[in-house]
Parts: structure tokens; C-alpha cells; sequence
């Protein structure tokens, strides 16, 4: 049996409520459930013993996007259109476009 918690029933264990970003909410749910059922069994649980994320260089779009944001940080106070365009130019990379 897992543990939920909520309607009549306390969960053998301290919760808070979490905002997470959308992106990872399906990660974040899967890492809750592990917590959940390795509890039930028993399991000591511990974040060590779950596969690390890698941190890998950055994409090639992100380090251009970097790239197009560095020059236009050496274009004159002046040329407000130019560093708009480069701007542009790198949030239309990093959103993949």
C-alpha cells in the first residue's frame, strides 16, 4: 500500500506543497512515487542512489545565442536597432527557430 496522505488519512511523513516549472513536473511526480513506495516498504530512500543528471556543455544553439549577446555588449550605446537584432537574433535560438 502507498501512502497519499489527504482524505482521512495522514501520510507517515512531514509534506509541504511545491511549485515546480512545468517542464520537469512529470520528472518531479516519478521522483514523489519512488519517495512514496520505497516508504511503504520500507526502502530507505535517498537521492544519491537515483542516476544523476549530466551536465553536458552547452547546446551549439545556447553557445551561439551566448556568442550573438556578447557582441552586440561591444556595439555603441547608440545603435539601439543593431542590438535589437542581435537580441533577436539570439532568442530566436535559443527558442529553436
Amino acid at each position: 500500500m502507498v501512502y497519499r496522505g489527504g482524505r482521512g488519512q495522514k501520510a507517515p511523513y512531514e509534506t509541504v506543497m511545491v511549485r515546480c516549472p512545468l517542464p520537469v513536473k512529470q520528472e518531479v511526480e516519478l521522483l514523489i512515487e519512488t519517495y512514496k513506495r520505497c516508504t511503504a516498504q520500507g526502502i530507505s530512500f535517498s537521492l544519491d542512489s537515483l542516476p544523476q543528471v549530466q551536465q553536458n556543455s552547452p547546446s551549439p544553439a545556447f553557445a551561439e545565442a551566448i556568442e550573438l549577446l556578447e557582441e552586440a555588449l561591444t556595439l555603441k550605446a547608440n545603435a539601439g536597432g543593431a542590438i535589437k537584432a542581435q537580441i533577436r537574433g539570439a532568442i530566436a535560438l535559443l527558442k529553436g527557430e
